[in-house]
């Protein structure tokens, strides 16, 4: 777990952007600020949901835990533990919430909490072939509520941008990581998306899109939360919806992590479940999550891969939130597709995969030097043909 100030200190040294979404997200100019491990940038978004609800967002560039590596394989390439572009925390503010039950080892609480804090130990950073994705110039754009980074070219040839959008009307983040590949060569890359929760080893998966509460291949989503979830309420950190795609797009496949996972289990399995538990406890023993996709990008070609993590009170809550996030159709009716990156027109490939009505647009193919020469003489063909005919 990486250690953090406390939230009076992380606003005191963050720049602070703030947007108003109560009556509507007011204008606000863009600005571009250096980003250091020092100087971390905060977005805050007083919400729609509730108009004395503040949601803050801090980015910077945070140990995120991510990995190359399949479960029960060989390592193809990993960083353990790196500072990576992502977000450092997130953390909800002026709540008033009673509550009133037992948590997930049968303890039973009661009382009342004013805030949430502490999700994350830094999330959402992307690995390609194991290298982690930086802002390498220390310059980002924030405009909104919208933080956009540069592309940086990797070690594998591709180059990597990444957009992080925080929602006005709901507890939501998007996060949008975009593969460009600019050679003349097809590149296939282990894309790799990680996160330190701030549960800890308290961690415990709630549910998960197959529903055995284990994150597995074939999950598109998971809720986890901390043990301090009494009667269903959350009563320290957020309970958080993490969204790795849907059924049609690029298949998202549980990452182990060097160091972690539980003796090299599945994630979200472990040996050590208290009596009276209703979720698994944590992923493989961690509180570190990692998924990855193989990603094939063309010559020329710009993919994109799309992650929701969704903040929310209570575990009712939670479920009934994944109904926005079982396709791109649901997406795009919850109004969670607005605000794309320049050049994005779906959902992303981890969405729609490759060749799906409405996937991402294939590139013009390279030719050959044959195919020019060839080319070339067509058009010559032609040019005298036309030329013949008004002499004629």
């Amino acid at each position: 777990m990486s250690t953090k100030p406390s939230g009076f200190s992380r606003l005191k040294q963050a720049a602070s952007i703030t947007a108003t979404g109560t009556l509507g997200l007011m204008g606000i100019g863009s600005g571009r600020a250096g980003i250091t491990t020092t100087a971390c940038y905060t977005i805050s978004v007083t919400s729609a949901v509730t108009s004395l609800t503040t949601n803050a967002y801090y980015f910077c560039q945070s140990t995120i835990y991510a990995s190359s590596m399949l479960n029960g394989t060989a390592t193809v390439s990993h960083n353990s533990a790196t500072a990576a572009m992502g977000i450092s925390d997130y953390s909800v503010y002026g709540l008033n919430i009673s509550w009133s039950g037992s948590n997930n080892t049968g303890s039973f609480g009661s009382g009342y909490t004013t805030s949430l804090y502490d999700a994350f130990d830094g999330y959402g950073g992307i690995f390609v072939d194991g290298a982690p994705y930086n802002d390498t110039d220390g310059v980002v754009d924030i405009t909104g509520t919208t933080l956009t980074t540069d592309p940086d070219v990797m070690p594998n040839g591709l180059e990597v941008s990444s957009q992080y959008y925080a929602y006005t009307d709901k507890r939501l983040i998007r996060i949008i990581h975009t593969l460009h590949n600019p050679t003349a060569s097809m590149i296939t890359t282990r894309a790799a998306v990680g996160g330190n929760l701030g549960s800890d080893n308290e961690t415990y998966t709630l549910n998960t899109s197959n529903g055995n509460s284990v994150f597995d291949s074939g999950d598109y989503w998971v809720i986890t939360s901390d043990n301090n979830v009494y009667g269903g309420v959350a009563t320290s950190d957020p309970i958080i919806t993490h969204v790795f795609g849907g059924p049609q797009g690029i298949q998202p496949v549980p990452l182990l992590i060097p160091s972690f996972g539980g003796g090299g289990g599945p994630q979200g399995i472990t040996a050590n479940k208290e009596k009276g538990e209703k979720g698994s406890r944590g992923f493989g023993g961690s509180d570190n999550i990692s998924f990855g996709y193989d990603v094939p990008v063309n010559p020329g070609e710009t993919r994109y891969l799309t992650f929701f993590a969704a903040f929310s009170l209570t575990e009712n809550e939670a479920n009934t939130s994944t109904t926005d996030f079982a396709d791109p159709t649901s997406l795009s009716a919850a109004g969670l597709l607005n605000n794309l990156p320049p050049g994005m027109t779906d959902a992303g490939a981890n969405w729609v995969g490759r060749g799906t009505p409405g996937g991402s647009a294939q590139p013009v193919p390279f030719l050959s030097p044959m195919g020019i020469v060839t080319l070339t003489g067509i058009l010559a063909l032609m040019t005298v043909r036309r030329s013949r005919k008004k002499v004629l």
